[in-house]
Protein backbone atom coordinates (compact mmCIF):
# COMPACT_ATOMS: atom_id res chain seq x y z
CA UNK A 1 0.00 0.00 0.00
CA UNK A 2 1.21 3.80 -0.78
CA UNK A 3 0.87 6.63 1.36
CA UNK A 4 -0.08 8.55 -1.50
CA UNK A 5 -1.94 7.33 -5.16
CA UNK A 6 -2.43 9.94 -7.63
CA UNK A 7 -5.78 9.43 -9.93
CA UNK A 8 -4.29 7.77 -12.86
CA UNK A 9 -2.30 4.91 -10.49
CA UNK A 10 -5.72 3.98 -9.07
CA UNK A 11 -7.88 3.84 -11.81
CA UNK A 12 -5.11 1.96 -13.40
CA UNK A 13 -4.50 -0.69 -10.22
CA UNK A 14 -8.35 -1.00 -10.90
CA UNK A 15 -8.19 -2.20 -13.95
CA UNK A 16 -5.31 -4.15 -13.31
CA UNK A 17 -6.72 -5.92 -10.36
CA UNK A 18 -5.10 -9.98 -9.99
CA UNK A 19 -7.39 -12.51 -10.74
CA UNK A 20 -7.75 -13.29 -6.50
CA UNK A 21 -8.35 -9.41 -6.07
CA UNK A 22 -11.12 -9.51 -8.77
CA UNK A 23 -12.60 -12.47 -6.94
CA UNK A 24 -12.43 -10.77 -3.52
CA UNK A 25 -14.04 -7.71 -4.85
CA UNK A 26 -16.88 -9.86 -6.18
CA UNK A 27 -17.31 -11.19 -3.15
CA UNK A 28 -17.17 -7.86 -1.16
CA UNK A 29 -19.73 -6.48 -3.66
CA UNK A 30 -21.87 -9.80 -2.92
CA UNK A 31 -21.65 -9.18 0.74
CA UNK A 32 -22.87 -5.28 0.15
CA UNK A 33 -25.41 -6.30 -2.02
CA UNK A 34 -27.03 -8.55 0.07
CA UNK A 35 -26.61 -7.24 3.46
CA UNK A 36 -29.66 -6.50 5.29
CA UNK A 37 -29.61 -4.44 9.01
CA UNK A 38 -28.52 -1.33 9.77
CA UNK A 39 -24.94 -0.15 8.06
CA UNK A 40 -23.80 1.67 11.98
CA UNK A 41 -25.08 2.38 15.04
CA UNK A 42 -24.56 5.49 17.62
CA UNK A 43 -22.91 4.48 20.33
CA UNK A 44 -21.67 6.76 23.38
CA UNK A 45 -23.68 9.67 24.56
CA UNK A 46 -24.01 7.97 28.54
CA UNK A 47 -23.09 9.36 31.62
CA UNK A 48 -19.58 8.93 33.21
CA UNK A 49 -19.33 8.32 36.55
CA UNK A 50 -17.70 12.05 37.06
CA UNK A 51 -21.28 13.70 35.34
CA UNK A 52 -19.09 13.91 32.25
CA UNK A 53 -21.25 12.55 28.82
CA UNK A 54 -18.97 10.46 26.86
CA UNK A 55 -18.95 12.00 22.98
CA UNK A 56 -21.21 9.81 21.09
CA UNK A 57 -19.61 8.05 17.64
CA UNK A 58 -21.13 5.60 14.72
CA UNK A 59 -20.19 1.78 14.95
CA UNK A 60 -19.87 1.14 11.55
CA UNK A 61 -20.88 -3.23 10.49
CA UNK A 62 -17.86 -4.73 9.83
CA UNK A 63 -18.49 -4.86 5.81
CA UNK A 64 -17.95 -0.98 5.77
CA UNK A 65 -14.57 -1.40 6.62
CA UNK A 66 -13.64 -4.43 5.05
CA UNK A 67 -14.33 -2.70 1.68
CA UNK A 68 -12.59 0.79 2.28
CA UNK A 69 -9.48 -1.27 3.62
CA UNK A 70 -9.62 -3.34 0.71
CA UNK A 71 -9.93 -0.02 -1.79
CA UNK A 72 -6.55 1.27 0.90
CA UNK A 73 -4.49 -1.82 0.29
CA UNK A 74 -4.97 -2.27 -3.35
CA UNK A 75 -4.04 1.51 -4.03
CA UNK A 76 -8.01 2.37 -5.21
CA UNK A 77 -7.83 5.38 -3.20
CA UNK A 78 -6.61 8.30 -4.94
CA UNK A 79 -4.78 11.50 -3.83
CA UNK A 80 -6.52 14.73 -4.75
CA UNK A 81 -8.12 17.96 -3.07
CA UNK A 82 -11.73 16.54 -2.55
CA UNK A 83 -12.62 20.04 -1.25
CA UNK A 84 -12.68 21.71 -3.89
CA UNK A 85 -14.26 18.86 -6.03
CA UNK A 86 -17.49 20.37 -6.69
CA UNK A 87 -18.63 17.42 -8.88
CA UNK A 88 -18.67 15.44 -5.81
CA UNK A 89 -20.32 17.49 -3.70
CA UNK A 90 -23.17 17.41 -6.00
CA UNK A 91 -23.36 13.91 -6.79
CA UNK A 92 -23.29 13.28 -2.85
CA UNK A 93 -25.72 15.71 -2.28
CA UNK A 94 -27.92 14.96 -5.63
CA UNK A 95 -31.62 13.05 -4.95
CA UNK A 96 -31.59 11.35 -8.13
CA UNK A 97 -31.43 7.59 -7.56
CA UNK A 98 -29.94 6.89 -10.95
CA UNK A 99 -26.89 9.41 -10.12
CA UNK A 100 -24.48 6.75 -10.01
CA UNK A 101 -25.73 4.81 -12.99
CA UNK A 102 -23.47 5.85 -15.80
CA UNK A 103 -20.21 7.15 -13.39
CA UNK A 104 -16.77 6.22 -14.57
CA UNK A 105 -14.16 4.21 -12.41
CA UNK A 106 -12.30 7.76 -12.14
CA UNK A 107 -15.27 9.23 -10.85
CA UNK A 108 -16.02 6.14 -8.49
CA UNK A 109 -12.81 6.40 -7.09
CA UNK A 110 -12.71 10.17 -6.08
CA UNK A 111 -16.27 9.72 -4.50
CA UNK A 112 -15.00 6.68 -2.31
CA UNK A 113 -11.82 8.58 -1.77
CA UNK A 114 -13.16 11.69 -0.63
CA UNK A 115 -15.66 10.27 1.74
CA UNK A 116 -13.29 8.50 3.78
CA UNK A 117 -11.24 12.09 3.57
CA UNK A 118 -14.65 13.54 5.01
CA UNK A 119 -15.19 10.81 7.79
CA UNK A 120 -12.21 11.97 9.55
CA UNK A 121 -14.34 14.96 10.17
CA UNK A 122 -17.84 13.80 10.46
CA UNK A 123 -18.10 11.18 12.12
CA UNK A 124 -20.08 8.26 9.89
CA UNK A 125 -20.18 9.49 6.76
CA UNK A 126 -19.17 6.27 5.32
CA UNK A 127 -22.01 4.56 6.71
CA UNK A 128 -24.61 7.11 5.98
CA UNK A 129 -23.42 6.55 2.57
CA UNK A 130 -24.10 3.06 2.35
CA UNK A 131 -27.07 3.54 4.74
CA UNK A 132 -28.89 5.71 1.73
CA UNK A 133 -28.50 3.17 -0.73
CA UNK A 134 -25.95 5.42 -2.59
CA UNK A 135 -22.39 3.57 -2.22
CA UNK A 136 -24.64 0.07 -2.34
CA UNK A 137 -24.74 1.38 -5.87
CA UNK A 138 -21.71 3.02 -6.63
CA UNK A 139 -20.01 -0.49 -5.40
CA UNK A 140 -22.21 -2.05 -7.62
CA UNK A 141 -21.46 0.27 -10.52
CA UNK A 142 -18.09 -0.31 -9.99
CA UNK A 143 -18.41 -4.09 -10.36
CA UNK A 144 -20.14 -3.54 -13.88
CA UNK A 145 -16.76 -1.89 -14.85
CA UNK A 146 -14.94 -4.20 -13.77
CA UNK A 147 -16.16 -6.18 -16.29
CA UNK A 148 -15.32 -3.95 -19.21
Amino acid sequence: MKDTVELDEAVYAFKNLSPEDKAAFVKLNDKIQTHSGKWSIQKGGEKNADGSIQMPWMQSDPIVWEFINFMQVKNLLPFFDWVKWHKGSELFTSTDKNKFDNIDIETALKLIYAATRKERFADGTISRAFESGGFVKLVGRLRELQDD
